[in-house]
């Protein structure tokens, strides 16, 4: 019975002994081990090599991905503004946007100083490089644009720019910033708490389009927009400019952002405008405060609606205002 009790003994300090290796063991075999593989990968292990030459290469199947890094900064988009070209009324040289990228191909439209577009690749054509220009916005009436766009790069100043922004829904961004118009006086001011940063003369909407009155938010924001309205115009002539890019204002090729809003007199019964710049939308209807640069007729209404600023001026007002930014319009 002695010996018994002995063996049973003997038996249960072999089974605690062999647990205590086993766990022994497993604390050993997952304890993470120091790697030359880099601070990016501290945490994964490599579990095969293979030898290359002398060289041992390290084979690695991830247990866990690396996350991806995070973006310094936002994408950016290439656009240019038009420049050394004819005035709002086609008065001087104006700049020719091509259906090609060349001076062989027809002229499209005739564009003016102030005029932004966005732009993708530039291609070289007779020691010449162009710019094709991207439309990827909504078109009202796509039907109007029959070729690719092109302008030449020597009439153009690059920027880039993040695009179109939008302002998130329920956003918790604040702003002490905010504009005020007051149509009774056509301007423009711009406040930042109490200080104010910008007063310009504006020309907001005519009586058969007035500019609407109450309190708005900024909640979008795009360098360039593509602005159709009805169109009645003469059609595009064959003419096209063999010796220059610039063609003046005499000659009988026709812009399709001809329109009667670029008569002496405003008027906005028809138009259709590429690259207007600096748009900030502060309603979904299509009430925007914008550059113009197809009149000079700030002071006064002529606008269909939105609020027409110098585009110098708009440029600034544009990288002010913040997405959230409130517009109060008063008469």
């Amino acid at each position: 019975m002695k010996i018994y009790k002995e063996n049973k003994i003997l038996i249960a300090i072999v089974v605690v002994l062999t647990l205590i290796f086993f766990i022994l063991l497993g604390i050993l075999l997952f304890i993470p081990r120091p790697n030359s593989y880099g601070p990016q990968v501290a945490s994964i292990i490599p579990i095969e090599q293979k030898i290359t030459g002398a060289t041992l290469t390290p084979v690695v199947k991830y247990i866990k991905k690396i996350p991806p890094p995070t973006p310094t900064e936002a994408e950016l988009f290439h656009y240019v503004e038009i420049v050394d070209s004819c005035g709002p009324f086609y008065d001087g040289t104006c700049v020719n946007m091509r259906s090609g990228p060349g001076l062989n191909y027809s002229v499209v439209a005739r564009l003016r100083n102030g005029t932004v577009l966005k732009v993708g690749e530039a291609i070289e054509n007779n020691d010449q490089y162009w710019y094709r220009v991207i439309l990827d916005e909504w078109i009202r009436y796509p039907e109007r644009v029959t070729s690719d766009w092109y302008v030449s790069a020597n009439y153009t100043q690059s920027f880039f720019n993040e695009g179109t922004k939008d302002l998130i829904k329920k956003s918790t961004g604040t702003t002490n910033k905010y504009i005020l118009i007051d149509l009774s006086e056509q301007t423009l001011y711009a406040y930042e708490g109490s200080d104010i940063y910008m007063k310009e003369p504006i020309s907001a909407g005519l009586d058969e389009s007035p500019t609407p009155i109450g309190t708005f938010t900024i909640f979008r924001k795009t360098p360039s927009r593509y602005m159709q309205g009805p169109l009645e115009i003469p059609s595009l002539t064959t003419e096209t400019s063999t010796d220059t890019e610039a063609l003046t204002s005499t000659s009988t090729a026709m812009s399709i952002s001809t329109s009667t809003e670029n008569t002496v007199s405003p008027n906005v019964k028809s138009w259709d405008l590429p690259g207007v710049p600096w748009n900030l939308y502060f309603t979904v209807t299509g009430s925007i405060i914008h550059g113009a640069y197809w009149h000079n007729f700030f002071g006064g209404p002529a606008s269909n609606g939105c609020v027409n600023m110098r585009p110098e001026k708009a440029k600034i007002l544009y990288y002010w205002a913040d997405l959230g930014t409130q517009v109060i319009i008063q008469d």
